[in-house]
């Protein structure tokens, strides 16, 4: 990898420094390499980069932003001391940052990580620097993620049987989380041995069924070729069945303080009795307890390409082991609705970021999603299946276009139009006290940016 360094030991006087700020400026524009530009540039960046001395000013420091402005270059984080030069005067010593490392957008692009370290400066009045640079990728752990063509090899369920055997003294999460830990090491080992090639061997064992099959068809009745090909056929369409199930998953992973317990219930009781409540028998539905049809419903609902949490072990696992692990799984599940606690292992999350849009360039163009443990979808998964029965009678009508399968009909609709003509028919409004009701009455501005959103198209009406 070919990269440009510049070191830099700049003048004391400020027209000597603009000539040579502009011999660098001028290298900038034909540099399309990977470039770093660093030691001893004499000016401070900052009013807090000295202390002692004469004050910092903004004339001290504007014409520094001005050349690294137009050099086109970013100032790289550092380690170790920020003052980098000192002049060891024992009375009334002047500590100052005048060393600098500068990158350009190439080098932060394609050049590895990189980490600089300013170390103490011994006898000289420079703190040395220490630039390394280092591939992380080889020295970084690669998460375990669980594939789910691992379980169509024969092998597979033995394994996990013998893995879940394994006895442990301790509760039952904790259990659970232990030996999906120590699966690790036989699965990725039954990765390496059988499935580390599955979809260039799909890919030859294509070419060659291909190739016998043109060579049958102008030899038909070669028994040899006959018996040569249905073998090739039953091979290769198992081998094109693991291939795709891999791939599936694999295109899903790429196109991817705390309060003490019902110390908050109180504050909201009396705000949540003002609105709709629900009648005895939805609320002795909503608090009876979960059993382990519910537990396997929800686990099985999850479809087994979902993203996966930290611990790498999707729904695809648990269903194809559930003769194995269900017991467990549903006594630990059910246990966190006994107990209402959840083991932090399961309760961690991976948060990415996912573009909106193609060549995202702003930071509002990306959305979060959370990649969380199978567990904790499955725990979501079971309380949504209760509330969706009565979220219904708790949500207006003009906010129910986020409730699935509901859609803003008859009065709500009508609501929704007398609204919007009201809102943007200015002539019917002339006082500003009437302006600033308006919201509060009919909620318009949260219509037109959610509720409209939602509707069909049959429900319009030009107003």
């Amino acid at each position: 990898m070919t990269f440009v360094v510049t070191f830099v030991y700049a003048f004391n006087t400020k027209e000597e420094n603009r000539e040579f700020w502009s011999s660098l400026v001028e290298y900038q524009a034909g540099c399309h390499k990977p470039w770093m530009v660093l030691r001893d540039f004499n000016p401070v960046l900052r009013m807090e980069d000295r202390i002692g001395g004469n004050q910092v000013t903004w004339v001290d420091v504007v014409d520094f932003h001005t050349y690294i402005r137009e050099c086109e270059l970013i100032e790289f984080p550092q380690l170790g001391n920020h003052y980098t030069w000192n002049d060891k005067n024992n009375d009334q010593r002047i500590f100052s940052k005048l060393d600098w490392i500068f990158i350009n957008n190439t080098w932060l692009d394609i050049m590895p990580t990189c980490r600089v370290k300013f170390l103490p400066e011994g006898t000289s009045d420079h703190c040395p620097v220490m630039v390394t640079l280092e591939d992380r990728r080889l020295g970084m752990r690669r998460q375990f993620i669980y594939s789910n063509v691992w379980a169509q090899h024969p092998q597979f369920a033995d394994l996990v049987k013998a893995g879940w055997e394994v006895q442990l003294e301790e509760c039952q999460m904790f259990k659970i989380v232990s030996r999906l830990k120590m699966l690790q090491k036989a699965l990725k080992k039954l990765n390496a041995n059988y499935f580390g090639n599955i979809v260039t061997e799909a890919n030859v064992e294509r070419v060659t069924l291909k190739e016998v099959q043109e060579r049958l068809f102008r030899d038909p009745t070669n028994r040899k070729l006959q018996q040569e090909e249905a073998t090739l056929y039953t091979n290769f369409r198992q081998s094109s069945y693991m291939a795709e199930v891999y791939l599936q998953q694999k295109t899903k992973l790429h196109d991817l303080l705390g309060t003490r317990r019902n110390s908050r219930v109180s504050l909201f009781t009396n705000i949540i009795q003002n609105g709709p409540l629900l009648f005895i028998p939805q609320q002795v539905y909503l608090i009876r307890p979960f059993n382990g049809k519910d537990v396997k419903e929800a686990m099985f609902s999850i479809d087994s390409n979902k993203s996966l949490g930290p611990d790498g072990y999707g729904s695809g696992f648990f269903k194809a082991t559930w003769s194995i692990t269900g017991e467990e799984v549903t006594e630990a599940i059910l246990k966190f609705f006994e107990k209402g606690r959840l083991l932090k292992q399961l309760n961690e999350t991976i948060i990415a970021l996912i573009p909106k849009i193609d060549n995202p360039e702003f930071a509002s163009q990306y959305r979060p999603i959370s990649c969380c443990n199978i567990f904790y979808k499955c725990i979501s998964k079971m309380f949504c299946s209760r509330l969706k029965a009565v979220v219904l009678h708790l949500v207006a009508e003009n906010q129910a276009a986020f409730v699935q399968g509901s859609q803003a009909r008859g009065g709500a609709m009508d609501r929704i139009t007398t609204a919007t003509r009201k809102f943007e028919d200015s002539s019917t409004v002339r006082k500003k006290e009437e302006m600033e009701e308006i919201p509060k009455r009919t909620g318009c501005s949260n219509m037109r940016s959610n509720g409209l959103s939602h509707l069909e198209g049959e429900d319009l009406e030009i107003v």
